[in-house]
């Protein structure tokens, strides 16, 4: 068979030629993550959020846990973290404080989130998913998180799935990771109505 006769080194090489146009579209069609400056978040969110050097990896996940206590604050967790179980710091990236040691609602933000680090709090997932703790116990105790923690919940997650791209279905409780044995954050954390806040926040903040 002549070179003219045998197609495959013809295919091998418009195959070739077509990888550049082929990364280029990737680029600009995937989905991106957008500028801190571009969201419509509020300045205390971007500015509760931001770390020295921009973050060098990009979040896909997000998963929501409760601290199972009756109080607590982030100094609380970072202690038993260190001392019980042996960790450099708290295993979260945020905390929210329901008036005990920390104000109802407040946003503590911890030392890995401001060092990019991987967590401590989702076996599996420490890696890719930003962890979030409400202060209080939703499973044993009749108790849901209060409307400044389910908010400022709302408000924190939208924002950082925005930021990151990170898609709705990325979004967890802790107990819906797949193999996760745990019914964190507990059976009366309000999920339809976390949910519903956080999408409709999530679109108010993204860049028009």
């Amino acid at each position: 068979m002549s070179e003219r006769e045998n197609p495959i080194p013809f295919l091998l090489a418009a195959a070739v030629a077509t990888v550049p146009v082929v990364a280029i579209l990737w680029l600009i069609f995937s989905p991106q993550p957008y500028s801190e400056d571009a969201t419509r978040a509020p300045k205390w969110l971007k500015d509760l959020c931001r770390v020295e050097n921009e973050p060098c990896r990009h979040w896909t996940e997000i998963v929501i846990h409760h601290s199972a206590g009756e109080q607590g604050d982030l100094k609380l967790i970072d202690h038993y973290h260190r001392d019980k179980r042996g960790w450099q710091s708290a295993g979260y990236h945020f905390i929210i404080g329901n008036g005990t040691l920390s104000g109802d609602g407040q946003i503590e933000v911890c030392p890995r989130w401001l060092d990019q680090q991987d967590g401590s709090h989702c076996t599996g997932h420490n890696q890719t998913a930003i962890g979030i703790c409400l202060i209080g116990n939703f499973e044993t105790i009749n108790e849901t998180p209060s409307p400044s923690q389910l908010l400022n919940l709302a408000q924190l997650t939208a924002y950082l799935s925005v930021l990151y791209d990170i898609r709705p279905e990325h979004i967890y409780l802790h107990r819906e990771v797949e193999g996760a044995l745990t019914l964190c954050p507990g059976k009366n954390f309000p999920t339809r109505k976390f949910f519903a806040l956080e999408e409709a926040i999530a679109d108010d903040y993204r860049p028009r």
